[in-house]
């Protein structure tokens, strides 16, 4: 049993993930692929719907991650979101001239805004594994 919920665990921390960053991208590239231009469309409704589910989502994977194998996947999922985040949403576009030029660049409190929803699940990762450190008997021993 004690193996079939790490790998279930597992594979809803690389779905929950995914679907994080798809809707990242989404967002960003519905409002912000060849320039900024934003809009109030399906995309925007449903992204601005989907991202704060997906996290309240990742709150409660965040809570029930206990055993090692499921901590490593999930640290893994976390820290490639933060990492996509920081690494491709958050630099700056300089705006340029000429074909698929920016004429107007993004501002930063969208880049940040999508960086920061990328990152929460690292901080729920943090948390709920200080918490665990700090209350050792809710974690499951050796045996079970």
């Amino acid at each position: 049993m004690k193996m079939k919920r790490s790998i279930l665990l597992s594979i809803v921390w690389v779905a929950v993930g995914s679907a994080l960053l798809f809707e990242s991208v989404l967002f960003d590239v519905d409002w912000n692929l060849f320039t900024w231009k934003p809009e109030l469309d399906f995309v925007v409704l449903a992204c601005a719907l989907t991202i704060p589910a997906t996290l309240t989502g990742i709150w409660f994977l965040a809570r029930a991650t206990r055993d090692q194998v499921t901590r490593v996947i999930s640290l893994i999922v976390c820290m490639f979101l933060a990492g996509f985040a920081i690494t491709v949403i958050l630099p700056f576009e300089p705006a340029s001239g000429g074909f698929l030029g920016r004429t107007t660049v993004c501002p930063l409190w969208f880049r940040g805004g999508l960086t920061l929803a990328m990152s929460i699940p690292s901080a729920f990762w943090i948390l709920w594994f200080l918490r665990l450190r700090k209350h050792p008997a809710q974690q499951p021993g050796p045996a079970g």
